[in-house]
């Protein structure tokens, strides 16, 4: 395995310009890796943010803005890695000018910004029997997106009703909640692409990598906690009932439906860790079939739990390990009691682009090991 934390390890960074529509490379910008840096966040609307200084040079091509992207370089243990950090839209413009040096500090956010702040000019409709996937490219198109479908989305689910969004709803929220149906999620990777995926619980993702104190420790020394509750939930109750069925709808969407999901027991705010249920009850408008109404009501009794706990650690980047990742994290030297833990990465930031491309990510913990 790959010591990313090896001597003699060497970073060198990149800045190209590139066409909002196709994605390509146009050009290249000039600018300062020590004043750039990255923001991620998993649950985010647009993942990524960031600030680039360009330093006598222009994002712009021919009067049109270009998207701006950040390349890495690595060298370390006898690996060598290029891999783009980012792909992301120019808002602010803060310029100053000295000695006939201009410098413009770029404010930056991921390609999920146009559709975030976008939307629709006219209703968004479909009929039953209508290719979920194929709407949901079409409003990422439409906006001027490109659009990535993993190798395992439900490529072929089809509404089992007429569906509708009326004029000026947020095209974001559209495309997340349609996605929602099928049991998927929306993110972007980062050259720039939308991307859809089935939602996969955290607990059940494999390991993308294993930090571990002794010889190839890759972490600084120290551990941080963070641990906040708020009002968390353990148990789910979503339901819907109507009195009749519409004569077109699914068959596989029943007259009115129940379940109830209980946090397990591992997590920290379990009817049997705290001794009493907090009960969130949800009644369901877009009717669906009983698999996803359980569906709906895990993925929100996981985002609504309790402020899990969290673990902050600084560590030089290593390939594999961004927003979404899921990895072990061992300590046996900083904490009195020795910690092994499985964590959901879901913040990470570079505060500025340079040796080693120091990276500060939280870890929140899935389960103690």
């Amino acid at each position: 395995m790959t010591d990313w934390g090896a001597s003699g390890r060497r970073d060198t960074y990149s800045f190209d310009l590139v066409d909002p529509f196709t994605l390509a490379k146009t050009g290249t910008l000039d600018a300062e890796p020590s004043a750039c840096s990255l923001t991620w966040a998993y649950d985010s609307d647009n993942i990524v943010s960031g600030k680039v200084t360009e330093v006598n040079s222009d994002f712009r091509l021919d009067g049109r803005d270009m998207l701006v992207r950040v390349n890495h370089h690595c060298e370390c243990d006898g690996e060598v890695i290029d891999e783009a950090l980012a792909t992301m839209f120019v808002d602010n413009l803060d310029r100053t000018s000295r000695y006939r040096m201009t410098k413009r500090d770029l404010s930056l956010y991921g390609t999920l910004w146009r559709l975030s702040r976008d939307y629709l000019p006219s209703d968004f409709a479909r009929a039953k029997g209508a290719n979920v996937i194929d709407a949901i490219k079409s409003l990422v198109n439409t906006a001027g997106g490109r659009f990535s479908i993993s190798q395992d989305a439900p490529t072929s689910r089809t509404f089992g009703a007429n569906i509708g969004f009326p004029i000026a709803s947020n095209r974001m929220e559209a495309i997340v909640t349609m996605a929602g149906w099928i049991g998927c999620e929306i993110g972007t990777n980062p050259r720039g692409w939308v991307t859809i995926a089935p939602y996969v619980d955290p607990a059940k993702r494999s390991v993308a990598y294993t930090f571990t104190d002794g010889e190839n420790c890759t972490y600084k020394p120290g551990i941080d906690w963070d641990n906040k509750r708020s009002e968390p939930v353990n148990r789910v109750i979503a339901y819907f009932t109507r009195e009749r069925k519409p004569s077109d709808e699914d068959a596989s969407i029943p007259l009115s439906a129940r379940c109830m999901v209980d946090l397990p027991e591992e997590y920290e705010f379990s009817y049997g860790r705290s001794g009493r249920y907090r009960t969130e009850v949800l009644r369901v408008s877009d009717y669906c079939t009983q698999a996803e109404l359980e569906s709906r009501a895990w993925s929100y009794l996981y985002a609504n739990c309790g402020g899990p706990t969290s673990i902050l650690v600084e560590h030089p980047r290593i390939p594999g390990v961004e927003v979404g990742a899921v990895v072990d994290y061992r300590n046996s030297v900083d904490d009195p009691d020795p910690v092994s833990v499985r964590c959901l990465v879901t913040q990470q930031s570079i505060d500025r682009l340079g040796p080693g491309c120091m990276t500060q990510s939280k870890l929140e913990i899935i389960r103690w090991r």
